[in-house]
C-alpha cells in the first residue's frame, strides 16, 4: 500500500491489522520493507519486461498471499505500466511508480516547470504527511493547475497547506479518465503526459530531497524533482465509505499508468 495508513492499523471482516510504524506515527509505502525493496522474478516480452512477485500472508503484516505483477513495456513514445494481482484472503492494495521526474535533464529547480492537473478538488494533509479527509476546492488556490501554470509561481506561496507539508505532497482527484497530467520544461522542451486509470495522484514536490546524489552524481536539494503517483486516495481504508483499497479474495487487481514523453515542436 502505497503513501500513508494512519497509525499502521487497520481492520478487515472484524479482525484488526497491525503494520509497521516508519514515518512518524504512520505507515508508509508498504512498511519497513515495500516491494520497492523485494527482488522481482522476471520475464521478457515483446517490448517490456513482466515482474513478478508472491508477498505471502502476513508479510509487513498484510493479510493473504497475494500473486502479483507489474508489466512495464513500451509502446512508441509511451511507457505503459499495468499491475495486477489476485489475493487469496481480503487484503489492501494500492500500487504506485514513484519515479522523480526532473524534464531539465539534471538536478535542478523545479521552479521552471508549468503544470497542469485536470483536477477540481485536493486532498488536505496533517503536519506528518496523512491526507486528513478533507478535500478543498482547488479554484482560486496555489493548487489550481487545471490549465498549464509554472510551478514557481505557485509553490512558494503562503498557502498553509503548502507550509505544512513544505511544498506539494497532496492526493488530486481526477475530472478526466485520461492525460490527467501534463509537465513540461521549457528548458529542454520535453513533456511527460501522465494517463491512468487509477482516480487520484499524490503530487509530490521531493520537499524531503537533501544532499542526495542524482544519476549523473550531482547533488540534488529539496524540489528538485516532481512525483506523480497514481493512485488511490492515501489512506483510503480510513478515509473512504467503500474503500477503493480493500481487495476481495479471489478478485483481480488491475490498474494501468501510461508515461508519454515528447518534445514540444
Amino acid at each position: 500500500v502505497c503513501n500513508r495508513i494512519e497509525k499502521g492499523t487497520f481492520t478487515i471482516n472484524g479482525t484488526e491489522y497491525h503494520v509497521p510504524i516508519n514515518n512518524g506515527p504512520n505507515s508508509l509505502h508498504g512498511g519497513i520493507e515495500g516491494f520497492s525493496y523485494k527482488v522481482f522474478d522476471y520475464s521478457l516480452i515483446e517490448d517490456g519486461v513482466k515482474f513478478h512477485y508472491v508477498s505471502k500472508d502476513g508479510e509487513e503484516g498484510y493479510p493473504g498471499t497475494l500473486d502479483f505483477y507489474a508489466i512495464y513495456w513500451l509502446d512508441g513514445a509511451s511507457l505503459h505500466i499495468q499491475y495486477s494481482g489476485v489475493s487469496d484472503k481480503d487484503t489492501l492494495i494500492n500500487i504506485t511508480n514513484h519515479g522523480y521526474f526532473n524534464l531539465n535533464g539534471h538536478a535542478s529547480s523545479i521552479d521552471n516547470h508549468t503544470l497542469r492537473i485536470l483536477a477540481s478538488k485536493f486532498g488536505c494533509v496533517d503536519p506528518d504527511g496523512l491526507y486528513t479527509g478533507e478535500l478543498r476546492d482547488v479554484k482560486e488556490t496555489a493548487f489550481d493547475f487545471n490549465t498549464e501554470k509554472r510551478i514557481g509561481d505557485f509553490i512558494h506561496s503562503e498557502d498553509e497547506q503548502l507550509i505544512i507539508a513544505r511544498g506539494y505532497d497532496h492526493p488530486y482527484v481526477f475530472d478526466t479518465k485520461e492525460n490527467q497530467v501534463c509537465l513540461y520544461s521549457p528548458l529542454s522542451g520535453i513533456e511527460l503526459k501522465v494517463s491512468t486509470t487509477y482516480p487520484t495522484a499524490q503530487i509530490y514536490s521531493a520537499n524531503y530531497l537533501d544532499g542526495q546524489t542524482d544519476k549523473y552524481g550531482k547533488i540534488m536539494h529539496p524540489q528538485d524533482a516532481l512525483c506523480i503517483e497514481t493512485s488511490y486516495i492515501a489512506d483510503s481504508i480510513h478515509k473512504e465509505k467503500n474503500p477503493k483499497v480493500l481487495l476481495k479474495a479471489g478478485q483481480v487487481f488491475e490498474e494501468e499508468t501510461i508515461y508519454t514523453f515528447e518534445v514540444r515542436k
